[in-house]
């Protein structure tokens, strides 16, 4: 971070571990990694003598640069900060806490219209009657499988399909109730029986 704020930097590390790629054109201090009393002092007086030069030299040279001069002129980037009041901040966040909240519930609303039916009610009338006509064709076809048309226009077997279709859950899921059921039964029963 000092280095991409071109803040005065020594970088130290020991004598074991390889120069890092983007920082090796500066100056290292190494440092031994067996960490030796005697080669430790020297180490600490060499760091304590670069420490104050590098101090000295940017509080007295306003063009100093530790890397980033070095490479060309650069505009050092700045952190602009900024006082907002304790109400401004308040209102921003609850301003922030409102956009959350609404995309949670859009995308909630998002996963009721893909969910199981029976939890969320009535579907539109085309796909409940398109449901209810594959349900009776699916029983006609499993159950009955070679009775006529005349049979199947007889109000017996038709109160045999409708219970059958009653019993079945995977179907009950498209319909608020029975009586729309029964309803949306009538019109795809006729329509599948003309």
């Amino acid at each position: 971070m000092r280095l991409a704020f071109d803040k005065p930097t020594i970088i130290i590390k020991d004598d074991k571990t390889s120069y890092s790629f983007d920082t090796s054109p500066i100056e290292h201090l190494e440092y031994p990694r067996d960490l030796r009393f005697t080669k430790i002092v020297e180490f600490k007086k060499a760091l304590s003598e670069k420490i104050k030069a590098t101090l000295k030299k940017s509080e007295k040279d306003p063009s100093y640069t530790t890397f980033l001069g070095h490479f060309g002129t650069f505009t050092v980037a700045k952190l602009d900060t900024k006082e907002v009041s304790k109400e401004d901040f308040i209102i921003e966040e609850l301003k922030d806490l409102k956009k959350s909240v609404q995309r949670q519930e859009m995308i909630n609303s998002e996963r009721i219209h893909m969910s199981s039916p029976s939890m969320y009610g009535k579907y539109p009338p085309d796909r409940t009657f398109m449901e209810m006509r594959r349900a009776i064709k699916k029983v006609i076809g499993n159950e009955f499988p070679e009775c006529s048309s005349s049979d199947i226009n007889k109000p017996e077997f038709k109160e045999i399909i409708f219970h059958r279709i009653m019993d079945n859950e995977r179907v009950r899921k498209f319909f608020a109730g029975p009586e729309e059921m029964q309803s949306v039964f009538q019109d795809a029963y006729a329509n599948v029986a003309a």
